[in-house]
């Protein structure tokens, strides 16, 4: 068990009651006292929430690492295969792939053209954004 004793100072420096962070959070006050106290580790759910409401990497939450940013690009020197594998941690990426393999490879390619598709919007909306 690990104790969250960052998300106490995190929760204090926002101004935040465990109560209140329970309810943005949609836990109990009782769980995020848990969390914090090292009684329960929250699910890996609960952790992308509060490092996503703190503006914070899960590490940062975890006492992996003193800096609070996620990681925004690839690191440098970084080979393929690890930037895979560490994308293959996420849940949903991972279960995208697994849906990849298990399909023929046309309605694979049509998976890709898809995704391609996504990302040249995505790229379109945020040049009109900057």
């Amino acid at each position: 068990m690990y104790s969250l004793k960052r998300l106490a100072e995190l929760r204090k420096g926002a101004g935040l009651t465990q109560a209140s962070l329970g309810r943005l959070m949609n836990a109990a006050q009782n769980s995020v006292s848990n969390w914090e106290n090292g009684t329960r580790e929250p699910s890996n759910e609960d952790l992308k929430k509060l490092a996503d409401y703190f503006g914070v990497s899960i590490d940062y939450l975890l006492e992996r690492t003193d800096d609070p940013d996620p990681p925004s690009e690839l690191i440098q020197g970084e080979t393929e295969a690890e930037r895979l594998g560490a994308l293959l941690k996420d849940a949903e990426l991972r279960e995208l792939a697994e849906i990849v393999l298990k399909v023929s490879p046309a309605s694979a390619k049509r998976i890709l053209e898809v995704a391609q598709a996504f990302l040249a919007q995505e790229q379109a909306s945020r040049g009109k954004n900057a």
